[in-house]
Protein backbone atom coordinates (compact mmCIF):
# COMPACT_ATOMS: atom_id res chain seq x y z
CA UNK A 1 0.00 0.00 0.00
CA UNK A 2 2.97 2.31 -0.46
CA UNK A 3 4.29 2.01 3.12
CA UNK A 4 6.82 -0.34 4.71
CA UNK A 5 8.44 -0.52 8.15
CA UNK A 6 11.98 -1.92 8.13
CA UNK A 7 12.94 -1.48 11.78
CA UNK A 8 12.99 -5.29 12.12
CA UNK A 9 15.28 -5.81 9.12
CA UNK A 10 19.00 -5.84 9.99
CA UNK A 11 21.26 -3.67 7.85
CA UNK A 12 23.09 -6.76 6.60
CA UNK A 13 19.82 -8.17 5.26
CA UNK A 14 18.32 -4.93 3.98
CA UNK A 15 19.64 -5.26 0.41
CA UNK A 16 18.17 -8.74 0.11
CA UNK A 17 14.85 -7.43 1.43
CA UNK A 18 14.83 -4.61 -1.16
CA UNK A 19 15.75 -6.97 -4.01
CA UNK A 20 12.73 -9.07 -3.10
CA UNK A 21 10.51 -5.96 -3.35
CA UNK A 22 12.00 -5.29 -6.78
CA UNK A 23 11.36 -8.84 -7.94
CA UNK A 24 7.73 -8.51 -6.81
CA UNK A 25 7.51 -5.18 -8.73
CA UNK A 26 6.60 -3.38 -5.51
CA UNK A 27 9.75 -1.28 -5.10
CA UNK A 28 8.60 1.62 -7.31
CA UNK A 29 5.29 1.77 -5.44
CA UNK A 30 6.84 2.44 -2.03
CA UNK A 31 6.31 6.07 -0.97
CA UNK A 32 7.14 5.92 2.75
CA UNK A 33 9.75 3.85 4.60
CA UNK A 34 9.79 3.86 8.40
CA UNK A 35 13.09 3.23 10.17
CA UNK A 36 11.38 3.28 13.56
CA UNK A 37 9.27 5.19 16.04
CA UNK A 38 10.66 8.10 18.07
CA UNK A 39 14.14 6.67 17.61
CA UNK A 40 17.38 8.08 18.92
CA UNK A 41 20.82 7.68 17.34
CA UNK A 42 22.98 4.61 17.74
CA UNK A 43 25.88 5.12 20.14
CA UNK A 44 29.50 3.96 19.84
CA UNK A 45 30.90 1.47 22.32
CA UNK A 46 32.01 3.14 25.55
CA UNK A 47 35.58 2.11 24.69
CA UNK A 48 35.60 3.05 21.00
CA UNK A 49 38.99 4.75 21.10
CA UNK A 50 39.98 3.32 17.72
CA UNK A 51 36.93 4.66 15.90
CA UNK A 52 37.18 8.00 17.69
CA UNK A 53 40.82 8.48 16.72
CA UNK A 54 40.21 7.45 13.11
CA UNK A 55 37.36 9.96 12.85
CA UNK A 56 39.49 12.77 14.31
CA UNK A 57 42.30 11.94 11.89
CA UNK A 58 39.84 12.05 8.98
CA UNK A 59 39.18 15.66 10.04
CA UNK A 60 42.91 16.44 9.77
CA UNK A 61 43.08 17.00 13.54
CA UNK A 62 46.06 16.47 15.82
CA UNK A 63 45.95 14.92 19.31
CA UNK A 64 46.68 18.31 20.89
CA UNK A 65 43.63 19.80 19.14
CA UNK A 66 41.47 17.49 21.26
CA UNK A 67 43.44 17.32 24.48
CA UNK A 68 46.45 19.59 25.09
CA UNK A 69 47.82 17.02 27.54
CA UNK A 70 48.04 14.44 24.77
CA UNK A 71 50.72 16.41 22.90
CA UNK A 72 51.22 14.46 19.65
CA UNK A 73 50.51 11.00 21.06
CA UNK A 74 47.27 9.46 19.70
CA UNK A 75 47.50 6.71 22.32
CA UNK A 76 46.62 9.34 24.93
CA UNK A 77 43.38 10.31 23.15
CA UNK A 78 40.41 8.35 24.48
CA UNK A 79 36.71 8.44 23.64
CA UNK A 80 35.28 10.31 26.66
CA UNK A 81 31.54 11.00 26.43
CA UNK A 82 30.82 10.98 30.16
CA UNK A 83 29.32 14.27 31.42
CA UNK A 84 31.70 14.04 34.38
CA UNK A 85 34.56 14.79 32.00
CA UNK A 86 33.04 18.07 30.77
CA UNK A 87 34.94 20.07 33.38
CA UNK A 88 38.12 18.03 33.66
CA UNK A 89 38.62 17.23 29.94
CA UNK A 90 36.36 19.68 28.08
CA UNK A 91 38.06 19.21 24.69
CA UNK A 92 37.84 15.44 24.82
CA UNK A 93 34.24 15.61 26.01
CA UNK A 94 33.24 18.03 23.24
CA UNK A 95 34.79 16.02 20.42
CA UNK A 96 33.54 12.74 21.88
CA UNK A 97 29.97 14.04 21.74
CA UNK A 98 30.42 15.29 18.17
CA UNK A 99 31.87 11.90 17.18
CA UNK A 100 28.93 10.09 18.78
CA UNK A 101 26.45 12.17 16.74
CA UNK A 102 28.35 11.47 13.50
CA UNK A 103 28.52 7.77 14.39
CA UNK A 104 24.76 7.60 14.90
CA UNK A 105 24.00 9.52 11.70
CA UNK A 106 26.29 7.25 9.68
CA UNK A 107 24.52 4.22 11.14
CA UNK A 108 21.25 5.55 9.71
CA UNK A 109 22.87 6.63 6.43
CA UNK A 110 24.19 3.12 5.81
CA UNK A 111 20.59 1.87 5.87
CA UNK A 112 19.18 4.83 3.96
CA UNK A 113 21.70 4.49 1.13
CA UNK A 114 20.59 0.89 0.54
CA UNK A 115 16.92 1.86 0.56
CA UNK A 116 17.48 4.79 -1.83
CA UNK A 117 19.25 2.49 -4.27
CA UNK A 118 16.28 0.13 -4.61
CA UNK A 119 13.25 2.30 -3.72
CA UNK A 120 13.48 5.32 -6.06
CA UNK A 121 10.21 6.98 -5.02
CA UNK A 122 10.42 6.47 -1.26
CA UNK A 123 10.83 9.02 1.50
CA UNK A 124 12.86 7.44 4.30
CA UNK A 125 12.32 8.58 7.87
CA UNK A 126 11.15 7.90 11.41
CA UNK A 127 8.52 9.93 13.21
CA UNK A 128 9.86 12.26 15.90
CA UNK A 129 7.79 13.60 18.77
CA UNK A 130 7.67 16.92 20.66
CA UNK A 131 7.57 15.12 24.02
CA UNK A 132 11.26 14.77 24.74
CA UNK A 133 13.74 16.99 26.60
CA UNK A 134 13.00 20.58 25.49
CA UNK A 135 9.43 20.28 24.27
CA UNK A 136 8.88 21.41 20.67
CA UNK A 137 12.58 22.15 20.20
CA UNK A 138 14.61 19.12 19.15
CA UNK A 139 18.37 18.72 19.32
CA UNK A 140 20.14 20.16 16.27
CA UNK A 141 22.11 16.98 15.57
CA UNK A 142 18.89 14.95 15.65
CA UNK A 143 16.38 17.21 13.91
CA UNK A 144 18.61 18.97 11.38
CA UNK A 145 21.98 17.26 10.91
CA UNK A 146 20.43 13.82 10.34
CA UNK A 147 18.78 15.14 7.17
CA UNK A 148 21.60 17.48 6.09
CA UNK A 149 24.03 14.54 6.22
CA UNK A 150 21.79 11.99 4.52
CA UNK A 151 20.92 9.88 7.56
CA UNK A 152 17.29 10.01 6.42
CA UNK A 153 15.54 11.74 3.53
CA UNK A 154 12.04 12.44 4.89
CA UNK A 155 11.49 14.47 8.07
CA UNK A 156 8.50 12.97 9.85
CA UNK A 157 6.91 14.50 12.93
CA UNK A 158 3.77 14.58 15.00
CA UNK A 159 1.97 17.43 16.70
CA UNK A 160 0.21 15.88 19.71
CA UNK A 161 -0.66 19.51 20.22
CA UNK A 162 -3.21 18.83 22.94
CA UNK A 163 -1.14 16.25 24.83
CA UNK A 164 2.01 18.32 25.46
CA UNK A 165 1.59 21.69 27.25
CA UNK A 166 0.94 24.38 24.66
CA UNK A 167 0.61 28.14 24.67
CA UNK A 168 -0.44 28.34 21.03
CA UNK A 169 -0.15 26.08 18.02
CA UNK A 170 2.75 28.29 16.92
CA UNK A 171 5.01 26.50 19.40
CA UNK A 172 4.69 23.36 17.33
CA UNK A 173 5.87 25.06 14.15
CA UNK A 174 9.37 25.30 15.62
CA UNK A 175 9.60 21.58 14.82
CA UNK A 176 8.60 22.11 11.21
CA UNK A 177 11.06 24.99 10.89
CA UNK A 178 13.86 22.73 12.12
CA UNK A 179 12.86 20.14 9.54
CA UNK A 180 12.94 22.78 6.79
CA UNK A 181 16.47 23.68 7.89
CA UNK A 182 17.37 20.00 7.65
CA UNK A 183 16.21 19.56 4.06
CA UNK A 184 17.23 22.97 2.74
CA UNK A 185 19.88 21.43 0.44
CA UNK A 186 17.32 18.92 -0.89
CA UNK A 187 14.38 20.74 -2.54
CA UNK A 188 12.81 17.44 -3.62
CA UNK A 189 12.47 16.24 0.00
CA UNK A 190 9.01 16.18 1.61
CA UNK A 191 8.12 16.74 5.25
CA UNK A 192 5.65 14.09 6.48
CA UNK A 193 3.60 15.41 9.39
CA UNK A 194 0.87 14.05 11.62
CA UNK A 195 -1.96 16.58 12.06
CA UNK A 196 -3.88 14.69 14.71
CA UNK A 197 -7.66 15.14 14.98
CA UNK A 198 -8.01 12.84 17.99
CA UNK A 199 -11.02 13.48 20.20
CA UNK A 200 -11.71 13.71 23.06
CA UNK A 201 -8.57 15.80 23.49
CA UNK A 202 -8.24 18.01 20.46
CA UNK A 203 -10.84 20.52 19.29
CA UNK A 204 -12.03 21.43 15.81
CA UNK A 205 -10.63 24.96 16.02
CA UNK A 206 -7.27 23.73 17.30
CA UNK A 207 -7.01 21.12 14.54
CA UNK A 208 -7.90 23.73 11.92
CA UNK A 209 -5.24 26.19 13.11
CA UNK A 210 -2.69 23.39 13.21
CA UNK A 211 -3.49 22.10 9.71
CA UNK A 212 -3.59 25.48 8.01
CA UNK A 213 -0.26 26.60 9.49
CA UNK A 214 1.57 23.27 9.00
CA UNK A 215 1.29 23.76 5.24
CA UNK A 216 3.11 27.11 4.91
CA UNK A 217 5.68 25.88 7.45
CA UNK A 218 6.65 23.16 4.98
CA UNK A 219 4.50 20.05 5.54
CA UNK A 220 3.95 18.26 2.22
CA UNK A 221 2.49 14.94 3.41
CA UNK A 222 -0.28 15.51 6.01
CA UNK A 223 -1.23 12.40 7.98
CA UNK A 224 -4.38 12.13 10.12
CA UNK A 225 -2.97 9.07 11.90
CA UNK A 226 -5.85 7.41 13.81
CA UNK A 227 -8.89 8.83 12.05
CA UNK A 228 -11.51 6.37 13.26
CA UNK A 229 -13.75 6.01 16.31
CA UNK A 230 -12.66 4.33 19.52
CA UNK A 231 -14.54 1.11 18.73
CA UNK A 232 -12.16 0.26 15.87
CA UNK A 233 -9.01 2.17 16.83
CA UNK A 234 -5.85 0.08 17.21
CA UNK A 235 -3.97 2.49 19.52
CA UNK A 236 -4.90 4.77 22.41
CA UNK A 237 -5.66 7.46 19.81
CA UNK A 238 -9.04 7.79 18.12
CA UNK A 239 -11.50 10.30 16.70
CA UNK A 240 -14.94 9.86 18.23
CA UNK A 241 -16.58 13.25 17.68
CA UNK A 242 -18.73 13.72 14.54
CA UNK A 243 -17.93 17.44 14.43
CA UNK A 244 -14.22 16.64 13.99
CA UNK A 245 -14.89 14.46 10.94
CA UNK A 246 -16.77 17.36 9.38
CA UNK A 247 -14.03 19.88 10.30
CA UNK A 248 -11.37 17.70 8.68
CA UNK A 249 -13.52 17.16 5.58
CA UNK A 250 -14.03 20.90 5.23
CA UNK A 251 -10.34 21.69 5.80
CA UNK A 252 -9.16 19.17 3.19
CA UNK A 253 -11.77 20.42 0.70
CA UNK A 254 -10.66 24.03 1.16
Amino acid sequence: RGYIDVRGVATGKLEEYCKKLQAEKRAVKIAVVSLGHEIGLAQPSAKDDKGFRAWLQSKQMKPSDVDPAASDDWDKVHYTPSPDSAKTKPGLYHWSKIYAYRYGIKNLKDRTDILKKYLPNAGIGANFSPHHQHMYLGDTHHWISVFREGGMTMPWGEDYIWQVPVGTQQMNFLMLDMYRAGIRPYPEAKIHYYVMPHTPGNTTSSWRRQFYADLPHGAKVPNLFEFRPVQVAYTENHCSEPAMFQAVRQGLHE
